[in-house]
């Protein structure tokens, strides 16, 4: 099955307040290696950082992995190359594949020189005008490669992500892939999270291929996409209801009893979370309003099979009285999930530490939270063998990250806690 629809317990106690999870496990179908998906066409332009501390083989790397991923684009894909320094140049303009010059386009690549200062929001600026050009409902996506900090122009986090987060109202997400161990992780991060994109942390230089192999494996390995969710409460129910999400999600809107979610796309076999609580406060118990029932609804298109699927599912939670309620049995998947994302809060604050030059509070942080995390694969003995293979990956992370100096502790742990938010899996390892 692709979709899964859990929720964490049945039962709640009249007139108090119940955190009710409910999970939508997702798993992508994968793409037959002799059939090609059929996926409409997508826009990719490059925002890469020529400014001269991209020597030392960093730009030549980054020009050989930009020709080598220009041969799975499609005929009907639009493509196009932004360099930046304290300038700005058009490599190649934006064009459908289709009618670029292929010996042309694989030389102005080539020839992209190193230069001086980094104008990050220059460069970014001109990338998402270039995106724009596309025609109207094309998809596209700004890769934004950088190995430094912005010394000119607006370097202001905030204010770059308002830019990344109005291009997506125009089709344009925003992805970030930061180089060695002087890049602004502020800049990239804030830029991928407004702009519903990704962040990777190439620290070490070979990375920067796998990171650049995943952004194009998201954009046209997909199988999965258009993932929606529609949560509603029974008209039987009396009472407060507030649903919110506890995983990123591309947009989310919630009313009185309903809340919907935009889930976004999904990569051949890739595997996803996404966590809702529902806070319930149900003001009955008698009569035929004793059951409270929600129904979740998860709508995507799967593109191996060329169909649009929709699986509804009705859950029914109990309102008892004060004398009839217990404490209910709760799925372990769900808690698990939950702790799960809380523990990026955890993280995320060990970041900041570490930032400040606390290194040992940085690190006394890191490792509670991984004996949380051997604990808690301990004690739930009712985990899916999914869930605990996700646990497990999070635990061998931590236990990484308590070995790293510093500055990589920084870069990584940004790029953790943006991926585990958004429950996405490390482009390092593949699907």
């Amino acid at each position: 099955m692709n979709v899964n629809i859990k929720a964490e317990h049945g039962t709640v106690k009249v007139g108090e307040k119940t955190s009710l999870g409910l999970m939508i496990e997702l798993t992508a179908p994968v793409a037959p290696a002799t059939q090609a998906t059929q996926r409409s066409p997508k826009g990719v332009i490059f925002c890469i950082d020529k400014s001269g501390s991209m020597g030392g083989g960093r730009l030549d790397l980054v020009k050989k992995s930009v020709l080598d991923l220009l041969a799975r684009l499609n005929r009907e894909d639009y493509f196009g190359v932004v360099g930046f320094d304290g300038n700005v140049t058009i490599e190649v303009p934006v064009g459908k594949l289709a009618d670029l010059n292929p010996d042309e386009t694989r030389k102005a690549i080539q020839h992209i020189s190193l230069g001086g200062n980094t104008n990050l929001e220059r460069g970014y600026r001109h990338a998402i005008a270039e995106a724009a050009k596309l025609p109207e409902g094309i998809e596209s996506t700004v890769i934004l490669l950088s190995d430094g900090q912005a010394n000119s122009g607006v370097a202001d986090p905030e204010q770059l992500a308002q830019l990344a987060a109005a291009a997506t109202e125009h089709l344009i997400s925003t992805s970030t892939l930061g180089i060695g161990e002087g890049y602004d992780e502020k800049i990239l991060d804030a830029l991928s999270i407004s702009g519903q994109g990704n962040h990777f942390a190439a620290v070490r230089l070979a990375e920067a291929v796998a990171g650049l192999e995943a952004e194009f494996d998201g954009l046209l390995a997909r199988t999965m996409e258009d993932v929606k969710l529609v949560i509603k409460c029974g008209a039987t129910f009396v009472g407060e209801t507030k649903i919110r999400p506890a995983t990123f999600s591309d947009h989310f809107e919630a009313g009185t009893g309903q809340a919907i979610a935009s889930l976004g796309n999904l990569t051949s076999g890739e595997e996803k979370n996404f966590v809702f609580d529902l806070n319930l406060e149900a003001q009955t118990e008698a009569g035929d309003k004793n059951r409270l029932a929600f129904t979740a609804i998860v709508s995507y298109r799967d593109l191996v099979a060329g169909t649009t699927e929709l699986l509804e599912k009705t859950f029914y939670v109990d309102v008892l009285s004060a004398a009839e309620y217990t404490e209910p049995a709760r799925d372990e998947d769900i808690l698990a999930e939950l702790v799960a994302l809380r523990a990026e809060d955890r993280k995320e604050e060990a970041v900041e530490l570490m930032r400040r030059g606390d290194t040992e509070g940085a690190r006394r942080i890191i490792e509670a939270l991984g004996r949380d995390f051997e604990e808690m694969m301990s004690d739930y003995l009712n985990l899916s063998e999914r869930q605990r293979a996700r646990l497990g990956g999070s635990y061998d992370e931590l236990i990484v990250m308590q070995a790293m100096a510093p500055e990589e502790f920084v870069k990584r742990g940004v790029e953790s806690v943006n991926r585990g938010r958004r429950s996405k899996t490390d482009g390092r390892k593949g699907r």
